[in-house]
């Protein structure tokens, strides 16, 4: 990155190091995709806020979660999705909507799968287009930062 592109050098800040995260699809089963991101947030003590979403609400791993991104208490700089590949586009369209500015997707089955992957892989591009969100993924493990 250079100066010459100060967005750029903002959405890698936000992956890198942002205040607010929302892991979609949070467990306390740590087996799943989403709570292995959480337990790995918790375990190397995230200096930003966290906000699990589980659609059954309660606790997750030991913190209050949303049952909707819509019910998030204000923007996630950054939105984790970890679900199943049938849910990505609603839940990455509604961190839009919540205005999440880049999101993280786990879900695999897209480009690497065939012309019907490739079409969602592009469905969920122009999701995040549409939002002004940027993505990472589909079919990725994050980003990190030792």
């Amino acid at each position: 990155m250079d100066d010459a592109d100060p967005a750029g050098q903002d959405i890698l800040r936000l992956a890198f190091a942002p205040r607010t995260a929302a892991i979609v699809g949070a467990s306390s089963d740590t087996a799943k995709f989403g709570g292995r991101a959480l337990r790995c947030c918790l375990e190397r003590r995230f200096r930003g806020t966290l906000w699990p979403v589980n659609a059954r609400g309660g606790k997750v791993q030991g913190l209050p979660a949303f049952a909707r991104i819509a019910d998030l208490p204000g923007a996630p700089d950054i939105a984790v999705i970890a679900v199943p590949a049938p849910q990505v586009a609603e839940r990455l369209a509604a961190a839009g909507e919540r205005g999440a500015r880049l999101a993280i997707v786990y879900a695999a089955r897209c480009a690497e799968a065939g012309p019907e992957g490739r079409a969602e892989q592009d469905r969920l591009l122009a999701i995040a287009r549409a939002h002004g969100m940027r993505l990472t993924g589909p079919n990725c493990m994050g980003v990190i930062r030792p």
